[in-house]
């Protein structure tokens, strides 16, 4: 079975960016988490709407020229 909730470490990595990157997406309300207790925690859901939206946004800007 898949996880649902990935940590930030492992949402870096599906996401191919650093870790630095996720906190940076994560405060800027980007990237939402789920808080259980201390963790920050992104559902599977997030990231794929996030890396789609990014892969959206670059097919809208060429088409657009």
């Amino acid at each position: 079975m898949e996880r649902i909730l990935h940590s930030r470490q492992d949402a870096a990595r599906l996401l191919a960016i650093s870790l630095r990157k996720v906190d940076d997406l994560i405060q800027s309300k980007q990237l939402r988490v789920v808080k259980i207790g201390r963790r920050s925690l992104v559902a599977r859901a997030e990231l794929e709407r996030f890396a789609l939206r990014g892969t959206a946004a670059k097919m809208g800007g060429r088409n657009a020229k």
